[in-house]
């Protein structure tokens, strides 16, 4: 019960940029204005963001590690994979990524997010 009232309280925090004044991601020393939600998955959320100092545009998916240690390294393996496949042009690259800790800071980490350059028109296929 108690997970799905985090999930719950999760997925509603996830539609802050639903209302005016999308929210601002800093990650890494930069700072991200998320724009939309561009889908969902089990454990995920890809984002359409905007860099604030160049204004460009980037996909930024935030992984969801509700299993801990675990699941960021699971996290870790796809950001690796990302790495792996980074030189095959019809593969999204990723430049960068972070894993951050529930707020507070006191818990393991439980989010991981990468950020991929986006492509006007592009689709996105699993």
């Amino acid at each position: 019960m108690a997970q799905i009232v985090l999930d719950l309280v999760y997925s509603l925090g996830n539609c802050l940029n639903c209302f005016p004044g999308s929210p601002t991601l800093k990650i890494n020393g930069r700072s991200f204005k998320i724009l939309q939600l561009l889908g969902e998955g089990g454990f995920s959320y890809v984002y359409l963001v905007e860099d604030t100092s160049t204004h460009s545009l980037f996909a930024l998916k935030k992984i969801r590690c509700p299993f801990g240690a675990e699941s960021v390294q699971q996290a870790m393996r796809e950001v690796d994979a990302y790495r792996l496949f980074a030189h095959v042009p019809s593969i999204i690259s990723a430049f960068d990524h972070s894993v951050a800790t529930e707020r507070g800071g006191t818990r393991p980490p439980r989010r991981s997010t990468s950020s991929s350059p986006t492509t006007e028109g592009a689709t996105c296929r699993t």
